[in-house]
């Protein structure tokens, strides 16, 4: 694991420096006063890591007076560079985040998390074949601790450079060996068991022999058995085919036979029809005087009928001319009577100036009363002539 570039913020004694930078450096010394923030660098890079470092609690770690902080580490291993980002939220409900990305050559990030934080270091673990404790007593040692590989029990140094040496590597190369060697002893016996069974075939060779012997002699009788009844086949087929042959013309035949009589069937119902028309026809050939006396009478018809018309136009009009007379008429008659009913009127009133009248006055009342008479004449002649 190469480490690239370290940024931090309020991480122990860091609020929020400038990020450090790896590239280039190939051995480097951090001096400094007791305090200074020289080994919270370390410290940041393994919490980043493994979220581990000297304090026993996250929440340790976190700048005095500040509520949460951050890690981000760039670094390479294997030939891809990588970046991890821890986060830590204090106080009663602290939480925390692990990101962790590939960084690809065009500046994009492919996010590598798995379902939770405890995958996604175990993730991280396995790109750095490395854990924490791994780590501190090989690559690291912590300030004041050392010895602290030396002290540890046999069993647990043991593993220490077991985990260093990568040796659960070559464990379980030998492991592969082994089964490979299985395999290969399995292999050999199966070879074994084949050449013992082409030695037990060698051994029967004469016997072999022997009957392929008699299999060729059987081989060549069958063969000319099968020649013989290839011929007979032949003309077995050859007669089928003609079979089949005839076969066909036959239902060609009976096909073209019930297209005539079809044909046949169609042309006698055409026939029939025909002379059913025929016959149709000479019924209204025999009856063609019949028939010329009743166009000359329907002509006759209708000339009559055009005549009629004719008439009845005329009675229509007259019936018209009728009406507005009888109009005239009426209104004539309501005028005479109108009058009369005047004239009547006039000569009650006369009547009574004559009862009352003096004899100078009674002469010319009768004159009126004459004109009044030749009024009424005139209204019988009108009468009479209404009539």
């Amino acid at each position: 694991m190469l480490p690239i570039r370290l940024e931090i913020k309020n991480f122990l004694a860091y609020r929020s420096p400038d990020p450090v930078l790896f590239e280039g450096i190939h051995l480097a010394c951090l001096t400094g006063a007791n305090g200074a923030g020289k080994s919270s660098l370390l410290d940041a890079i393994t919490w980043a890591l493994w979220g581990k470092a000297r304090t026993r609690r996250d929440d340790d770690l976190i700048h005095l007076g500040q509520a949460e902080m951050f890690v981000q580490l760039e670094f390479e291993q294997n030939g891809v560079r990588y970046q991890v980002i821890r986060r830590r939220k204090g106080g009663r409900s602290g939480s925390g985040a692990l990101d962790l990305f590939a960084l690809m050559d065009d500046g994009a990030r492919n996010h590598l998390n798995e379902g939770s934080m405890r995958e996604t270091q175990a993730l991280i673990d396995r790109l750095l074949s490395l854990d924490y404790e791994t780590f501190v007593h090989s690559a690291f040692l912590q300030q004041g601790k050392a010895d602290a590989f030396s002290t540890k029990p046999p069993r647990e140094r043991k593993q220490i450079l077991a985990d260093i040496l990568a040796l659960d590597r070559w464990s379980g190369y030998e492991d592969a060996a082994r089964e490979r060697t299985r395999a290969l002893e399995n292999e050999i016996n199966g070879i074994g068991y084949v050449i013992q069974q082409l030695d037990d075939e060698i051994a029967q060779e004469g016997a072999r022999r022997l009957e392929l012997e008699r299999a060729e002699s059987a081989q060549i009788d069958a063969h000319e058995r099968l020649q013989v009844a290839d011929a007979a086949l032949r003309k077995i087929e050859d007669a089928e085919d003609k079979l089949r042959a005839k076969q066909r013309e036959r239902a060609d035949v009976e096909r073209h036979q019930a297209g005539y009589t079809a044909d046949r069937d169609a042309v006698e119902a055409e026939i029939a029809r025909l002379d059913k028309r025929i016959a149709e026809q000479q019924t209204v050939i025999d009856q063609r005087d019949q028939i010329e006396q009743g166009y000359t009478a329907l002509q006759s018809a209708r000339e009559d009928d055009t005549a009629l018309a004719g008439k009845l136009m005329q009675i229509t009009e007259l019936d018209q001319q009728r009406a507005s007379l009888a109009a005239q008429v009426e209104a004539a008659r309501a005028a005479l009577v109108g009058e009369i009913k005047a004239l009547d009127a006039q000569i009650s009133d006369k009547q009574r100036v004559i009862d009352a009248a003096q004899p100078d006055e009674l002469a010319a009342l009768e004159n009126e009363l004459e004109r009044l008479d030749a009024l009424d004449a005139q209204r019988d002649a009108l009468q009479a002539e209404k009539s």
